[in-house]
């Protein structure tokens, strides 16, 4: 019974750094939407990303003027992905 737990325990840990890893939030982004008077859970939304390997097409210019803005890579790439 102690045994499982502990790997009750692991799992659950585990699963919930794989889930954290996958989605990211860009808070440049989040700042910069609530500045805007927008409410911070829909700005936290709007500036989430996720982490996986994605297939689409990306416009570099965008993705450069958007790194060069401060905001995250992923987040550019999400953006500005077609």
């Amino acid at each position: 019974m102690k045994m499982f737990l502990i790997l009750t325990f692991i799992l659950t840990m585990l699963f919930a750094s794989y889930a954290k890893a996958i989605v990211s939030t860009d808070y440049k982004c989040v700042h910069d939407c609530t500045s805007n008077g927008s409410s911070y859970q829909y700005c936290q939304t709007k500036c989430s990303y996720n982490n996986s390997p994605h297939n689409s097409n990306i416009d570099s210019n965008c993705q450069n003027n958007c790194t060069n803005k401060g905001y995250n890579f992923s987040y550019c790439q999400k953006t500005c992905s077609y």
